[in-house]
């Protein structure tokens, strides 16, 4: 493929913008983010556009640095992609002149953003200009960028230079600095067109490398340079191209400058059209392993891609040390932190898709598992706590404190200090894992260790009540809305489901002796703990009503006020806080997010239909969907309940909810758990998958207005595609 050809394609792939949207540059910024799983750019103008509300950022996986008196935060990186365009005198400006043709397009086939631009400046000339860029899937320290220049009408000096420039420290949560993450940054440029800067976190002390090779072509001849002015005529097309690498080490190691400027050098000897053609042809398998294709309307189509493309190209590389936050590598928004979300709506989807992708996220918990370690300990309890919000080193970096958005008065944020369903989260999104691959030396050389620590945490978690039950006390749920609950029923559940698997675990005939003696020595296990794991499951109280089939939230939830629920169905886009007060939110029954409907899909197995259906009609209602992830979670048991017209709903709110910004914030980056939320709800939800056997299998409701629903995932190592339609599903197994 070259530049020429890389034309928009078939539109069920393809996300347009036809015309400047000078209000929303933010948020087109974020639907044409690119990513490879290292290095995440947003989709900002490649000229300068100093004064406008344009984020430009381009962010690697895994980089952390913290500020002074701040918290650890993922830096924006130097600025490659700035591109200075000077026509004849006239600095390429679309705020300038008139634009009389503008079209950009993620083309997510072929993983590429894409501009055409038509633009007459102040003088009366007009020029063609294209830009193309992709972070390579082929080498994932790679990212390429195509500017392409034509004068349709005069002829002069065409001037370009290619910015290579230390950024500025990015505004955090309602906090703003003018220290920069970096030290002060190394450089050199050379006459063959080479160039790099070397700097170092601060506070990390991460090496970190960014190297380029830049050409210019004109008339069939190639300069090497940054920087270029070049005589032109109507119809003559000049290009400038660069190659750009991106390296970061380890804390104190040396610099990776020569690897990065090998890198960059080696890629522009093999030349733009060989690049392309290798981050094509890795897209493409990338879509052969992940695709969901429907046999319904091409908008819902091309939506359900566009949650897929976002969501698979943040995958971290076998062997980084990362994972995916909650706006993944698109924005600022949550700093880069690692959430619950990753295991429970994100894994699933790299499980079934790319089982080595899902192994590197769980790998990042384990590798942060001493960090979950000292907030157990520093909080009185054993084993391990994980932090709500991590970086790089497990420790909790959840906020104490956050300004009121209106008042500017600080509010306390109890997350980080009662949110602990976290710690049976990691542990059940590892065996759903190892349900989807079989992989057993995971399980033995790093799941165990979680088990055990994670149960211990749970062991010492309890109170003990009267009656001698085991309660959770002084906790959070998923809800959010409501703190300092008493056995939380998400949080008991799963924290009961721990306690099991843990004992389950330690009992493992398969468990390898060796292995086991080590793990059971170095933790200093004793033969009565999984006993006393066992123990505690079975007292811990579960707030579940057998006559009714009813799920209490958390004790006393049903006893709360209802809102109306006109209030809580009509149109808004402010959280209900804002529409019916904080006291109120707090007190009465409305919810964030989807709690006990979250977790009937999660424990299926503990909940007959009976009890779904009930929950589900009582908790929904009663749910504001003032969270991301709640709506693809009640498209995902709306659909297993069987309820399709509901779950279709659910399913279209997902789909659009960054592609028409309906909560308002897509600006500051995607959703990345709701695109993993969307897959749950396609595949899980009107597929009807199931993983529990030696096979999966399926059983499908889809909605009216599709025929056919179709995908393929990888169960214990062998490719399947599932091809569905109202009649059922045909299973297959795929070279």
């Amino acid at each position: 493929m070259n530049l020429e050809e890389a034309l928009p394609p078939d539109d069920r792939f393809t996300i347009v913008q036809n015309e400047m949207d000078w209000l929303r540059l933010p948020f087109w910024e974020s639907i044409f983010s690119l990513s490879n799983g290292l290095i995440g750019m947003r989709g900002s103008f490649e000229e300068p556009m100093p004064g406008t509300r344009s984020r430009p950022m381009t962010f690697m996986a895994g980089l952390y640095d913290t500020l002074p008196a701040a918290l650890p935060e993922l830096p924006a990186l130097p600025d490659w992609l700035t591109t200075r365009i000077v026509l004849g005198g006239s600095a390429f400006d679309l705020r300038l002149g008139q634009v009389k043709q503008f079209t950009r397009w993620l083309d997510m086939k072929c993983g590429l953003l894409r501009r055409e631009v038509i633009w007459q400046d102040p003088r009366g000339r007009t020029t063609r200009l294209s830009f193309l860029r992709f972070a390579s899937l082929a080498d994932c320290s790679l990212s390429v960028l195509s500017v392409r220049v034509a004068p349709l009408d005069w002829s002069g000096q065409l001037e370009l230079e290619a910015d290579l420039t230390m950024p500025p420290v990015p505004a955090g949560r309602g906090r703003e600095s003018s220290r920069s993450h970096f030290e002060l940054a190394k450089s050199q440029s050379r006459a063959d067109g080479t160039c790099w800067l070397a700097t170092r976190t601060r506070q990390t002390r991460r090496p970190l490398v960014v190297a380029g090779a830049y050409e210019a072509r004109t008339a069939g001849e190639s300069i090497p340079g940054r920087a270029f002015i070049l005589d032109v005529e109507p119809g003559q097309s000049c290009r400038l191209d660069r190659y750009m690498t991106f390296l970061a080490d380890a804390p104190d190691a040396e610099p990776p400058t020569k690897k990065a400027r090998h890198v960059a050098a080696a890629a522009w000897r093999e030349g733009f059209d060989a690049q392309l053609d290798r981050h094509v042809a890795a897209c493409q398998e990338m879509w052969n392993r992940i695709d969901v294709e429907i046999d319904g309307p091409a908008e819902d189509q091309r939506a359900i891609r566009f949650n897929l493309f976002q969501l698979a190209t943040l995958c971290p590389r076998p062997g980084d040390f990362a994972s995916i936050g909650p706006r993944g590598l698109t924005g600022t928004r949550y700093l880069g932190h690692i959430f619950w979300d990753a295991e429970i709506y994100m894994l699933p989807f790299f499980s079934l898709t790319n089982p080595q992708g899902a192994r590197t996220l769980l790998t990042y918990r384990y590798r942060t598992l001493e960090g979950a370690r000292r907030k157990a300990k520093a909080n009185g309890y054993r084993g391990a706590q994980y932090a709500w919000e991590s970086a790089d080193t497990g420790d909790e970096t959840c906020p104490r404190w956050l300004p009121d958005p209106q008042t500017g008065n600080p509010i306390r944020i109890w997350c980080g200090d009662l949110q602990d369903h976290i710690t049976a989260d990691v542990p059940y999104a590892i065996d759903q894992y190892l349900k989807a691959t079989g992989d057993e030396a995971f399980l033995w050389d790093y799941a165990a260790e979680i088990f055990f620590e994670t149960a211990r945490f749970w062991a010492s978690r309890v109170s003990r009540n009267d009656a001698g039950r085991a309660d959770i006390l002084d906790t959070m749920g998923p809800d959010e809305f409501h703190i300092h609950v008493h056995n939380d029923a998400y949080t008991n559940y799963l924290a009961r489901w721990n306690l099991l698997a843990a004992a389950d675990l330690y009992d493992n005939s398969a468990f390898p002796k060796a292995a086991r003696q080590a793990l059971i020595a170095r933790l200093a296990l004793t033969p009565d703990e999984p006993g006393t794991w066992r123990e505690v499951a079975a007292n811990l109280t579960l707030p579940h009503d057998e006559k009714t089939g009813l799920v209490n939230q958390s004790a006393g939830f049903t006893d709360r006020a209802d809102v109306s629920p006109d209030i809580l169905r009509m149109p808004r886009r402010v959280p209900i806080i804002d529409v019916i007060g904080p006291e109120l939110t707090v007190e009465a029954q409305v919810l964030k997010q989807a709690e006990v409907v979250i977790l009937q899909y999660l424990l299926e197995n503990y909940f007959d239909k009976r009890s779904r259906e009930v929950n589900f009609d009582y908790y929904e209602p009663r749910t504001s969907h003032d969270s991301s992830l709640s709506v693809s979670a009640h498209a995902l048991a709306a659909a297993r309940l069987g309820r399709i017209e509901q779950a279709c709903d659910y399913l279209h709110r997902a789909l659009y909810l960054d592609l028409d910004d309906l909560v308002g914030t897509t600006a500051d980056g995607l959703h990345t758990a709701n695109t993993g939320g969307v897959w749950l709800s396609l595949v899980f939800g009107f597929a009807g998958l199931s993983i529990e056997g030696d096979r999966p299998t399926a059983t499908p409701r889809l909605p009216a207005a599709w025929r056919r629903l179709r995908f393929t995932l990888t169960h214990h190592g062998q490719r399947y595609t599932i091809d569905c339609t109202c009649d059922g599903a045909r299973i297959e197994r795929a070279p």
